[in-house]
């Protein structure tokens, strides 16, 4: 950038104000959720109803989906796509600062939410706005705040357009997803990006990401979870959808038997964080609650290879995690199983391998309950492929 630039150049801050990107708790996401617990088709359909993000992802990477113009019900400008099957709403609200006097003063707040027009399940990423700098010679006025609106929108719809083509590049040629590494590749990408102002004056905004690392981690495996299986050549896949209904954070970890991941949050993302009452985000009720989760794909090393995994899942403060076990073997019954274990990674394959035909089960984790499901124990599932997926739900008892 220019040093005569620079001169007129307004800097913004995005800041977290959700940890990553949560689903919103209503009636239409507590009817999908609780349908997946049964296991069978029932967990199937909620896999598809990701996967029908698919085309829109794809549509927002290859530019073939306008961005339109729109006002929400206050009159305020918002930025809408939509493929029939996914809804996409952008919403930025700014507003003088209460104390003028303040050198980074909080502008406002910015969201961006999808949402399942079948399903009506919602998932949100909302962040604050922060003023970081301002040429001396311009007053920050309503009037400027108003300007800004079109170079905010313009930003956050060239972020989407490239966290979605970086992933759609990632997953075309077979690498595993790590969101978090992909998030930090886009974040340093867009930070370079100046938006034009066409004012006098002021003539440029730049906006930094940096600080909303988690957000975009969050939001890379739900944009990439129905890629990988549109591009990957095996034949076998796992998915893990884990729902944090708690109060509690969870960490975890998993130790593989067999097979690889070609999906999953990233190493240094590895808290789901606990559910979270909300307040002052753009286009959510107040009060409204929002819930984390995390998202996993195993595929098997080669055509003829078996998926085995343990995935663990500490709550704070518990002597032991929950340890969650998923064979798919080449030949033979899918397996399934949970419990409140130490025993390592060998030793649960060893006592719970066995073929039990259950396609979902509930277990109590202290306070709580895990309900973990399966969509088929044997045979191809979709386009002749050999996709089974499971959900596992930490709720109140």
């Amino acid at each position: 950038m220019l040093k005569s630039e620079e001169k007129s150049t307004a800097k913004l801050n995005f800041e977290n104000k959700t940890v990553g990107t949560p689903v919103l708790v209503n009636d239409g996401f507590k009817k999908t959720i609780n349908q997946s617990k049964n296991g069978g088709e029932d967990t199937w359909q909620f896999f598809s109803a990701l996967r029908e993000s698919s085309d829109f992802w794809q549509k927002i990477a290859n530019k073939t989906i306008d961005f339109a113009p729109g006002v929400d019900p206050q009159g305020n400008p918002i930025v809408m796509a939509s493929d029939g099957n996914i809804d996409m709403r952008m919403v930025s609200l700014l507003s003088m600062p209460k104390d003028e006097s303040e050198k980074n003063p909080i502008l406002g707040m910015a969201s961006i939410q999808t949402g399942n027009t079948t399903t009506s399940a919602s998932m949100i990423m909302a962040f604050t706005v922060r003023l970081a700098s301002m040429p001396a010679y311009i007053p920050l006025s309503k009037a400027l705040l108003g300007d800004l609106v079109k170079p905010l929108y313009s930003n956050m719809k060239t972020f989407v357009g490239k966290m979605s083509s970086r992933l759609s590049r990632t997953t075309s040629v077979g690498e595993e997803v790590d969101a978090t590494s992909v998030s930090d590749e886009v974040i340093a990408e867009q930070n370079q990006v100046v938006e034009e102002m066409g004012e006098e004056g002021l003539e440029y905004v730049a906006l930094d990401w940096s600080s909303i690392g988690l957000e975009i981690a969050g939001m890379a495996p739900l944009v990439a979870l129905p890629m990988i299986l549109e591009y990957l050549g095996h034949q076998m896949y796992h998915s893990l959808y884990i729902q944090n209904l708690t109060n509690e954070a969870i960490t975890w970890s998993y130790e593989k038997i067999s097979g690889k991941v070609s999906l999953s949050p990233g190493n240094e993302n590895t808290t789901i964080p606990a559910q979270m009452v909300v307040d002052s985000i753009p286009d959510i009720q107040e009060k409204s609650v929002l819930s984390y989760q995390a998202n996993f794909q195993f595929i098997n090393s080669n055509d003829y290879g078996d998926i085995t995994y343990v995935m663990s899942l500490q709550l704070p403060e518990k002597p032991e995690p929950v340890k969650i076990l998923i064979y798919i073997p080449w030949a033979g019954e899918n397996v399934i199983w949970a419990g409140v274990t130490n025993d390592n990674t060998d030793t649960v394959f060893e006592k719970h391998s066995t073929a039990n035909g259950d396609l979902s089960l509930v277990i109590d984790v202290y306070d709580y309950q895990l309900t973990l499901s399966l969509n088929a124990l044997s045979g191809k599932t979709v386009d002749d492929n050999y996709f089974y997926c499971s959900t596992a739900v930490l709720e109140p008892k």
